[in-house]
């Protein structure tokens, strides 16, 4: 076998493991998430959570309206609800971060990420937007902006094991397998309902080279996987 050929396997192997994480992590609704994320954020700036400024019975009134027809699945209502919301009080990130909510639901990704960032620009540490922000950043594979993200959020809550998980995912989407284990590995150890991931296949790559390779990345001296095909060359010079 050429080693060419059991390069592409092996690299395969490494995605295929750690995909196989993605892959297995129980299903919680983003609604039960954010909820744990803000009522056990205690560690969060004062103000970082929704909510927190005083708004006005009326702007109030809108986002109430807009709450209530979400729950009856009538987003278009709700975005002229709470878009009605930001004219009233446009220095509000809360109007903002309702309105990409709903934007997001109705899969108007850009419009999200739009409000998304506003609600950001008036409160930096605005937690469920942030989070906001990165979910629709996947939906448009800017997944070095949903990277910046959720690393800021794991600063702001420690501990969070969804952030963790997430982060994970934009990492091995930006190649980055070897930080990608670690944050799979990481998310694991605060919650165990996240599997254990494995950076490898239970099989070593077939041939000397592929081999030494396998070992490399074992011990920690490949950290990313666009350091492959350097390494390839490295290994050719051995023959």
């Amino acid at each position: 076998m050429k080693f060419g050929g059991a390069m592409n396997a092996f690299t395969k192997n490494i995605f295929c493991s750690l995909s196989m994480v993605m892959c297995l992590v129980p299903i919680v609704s983003h609604a039960t998430e954010m909820s744990s994320v803000l009522n056990g954020g205690g560690n969060v700036h004062a103000g970082s959570s929704c909510g927190a400024a005083v708004l006005s019975s009326e702007v109030k009134r809108y986002l109430k309206s807009g709450s209530d027809l979400e729950k009856k699945q009538d987003l278009e209502g709700a975005i002229a609800c709470y878009s009605r919301a930001v004219v009233i009080d446009p220095q509000s990130p809360q109007v903002y971060f309702h309105l990409a909510e709903a934007q997001f639901k109705a899969e108007r990704f850009q419009a999200a990420l739009l409000n998304y960032t506003l609600a950001i620009t008036i409160e930096p540490n605005h937690v469920g937007a942030l989070h906001g922000r990165a979910r629709v950043c996947f939906r448009l594979a800017l997944h070095g902006q949903a990277l910046k993200d959720l690393s800021k959020l794991i600063k702001l809550i420690p501990g969070n094991a969804e952030f963790h998980y997430q982060r994970a995912k934009a990492l091995l989407k930006l190649r980055s397998v070897r930080s990608a284990y670690q944050d799979f590995l990481k998310a694991h150890e605060l919650d165990n309902r996240y599997p254990r991931p494995t950076l490898l296949g239970d099989e070593e790559p077939v041939g000397k080279k592929a081999a030494i390779l396998y070992r490399l990345l074992r011990l920690g001296m490949i950290v990313d996987i666009s350091k492959v095909s350097q390494s390839q060359d490295e290994m050719n010079s051995l023959s």
